[in-house]
């Protein structure tokens, strides 16, 4: 993705429903019910303009840049397309009970990945979600 000065975050709210009004059966005994919570997912592209961003250099940004930031989440390797390409791409998941601190955390990594590998955009979504510990 080559350079720009927009973000695009895209902000998907799913109104959370009752387990039976949404068809599913109702949970376990034994699991731990928690209170609303957020998923994240940014992703983020491989290529700053014609050229691959080097893994180790992705390697040092998340440990750098993300772990310091977030003590838990899931990096899965992707691709994506942009603007009719095909790219190498990876996805950072984050769950988080405090939707503004987790926000603001999420859109500074975005930004710093943005402008650090002159990426066009980096894409930020969230969703409410239902989160069960067993």
């Amino acid at each position: 993705m080559a350079s720009s000065s927009r973000v695009f975050i895209l902000a998907f709210v799913l109104c959370a429903t009752t387990a039976h009004s949404s068809g599913h059966s109702s949970p376990s005994k034994g699991r731990k019910h928690t209170k609303l919570w957020y998923s994240f997912t940014a992703s983020f592209g491989k290529m700053s303009g014609n050229t691959t961003i080097l893994q180790k250099d992705i390697d040092n940004f998340i440990r750098n840049k993300v772990m310091p930031q977030i003590d838990a989440f899931k990096l899965v390797e992707t691709e994506g397309v942009w603007k009719g390409q095909t790219e190498d791409s990876f996805d950072i998941f984050v769950l988080s009970d405090n939707f503004s601190e987790m926000m603001k955390k999420m859109q500074d990594i975005c930004l710093l990945y943005k402008t650090k590998f002159a990426q066009d955009s980096v894409l930020l979504f969230y969703e409410r979600a239902k989160v069960f510990f067993l």
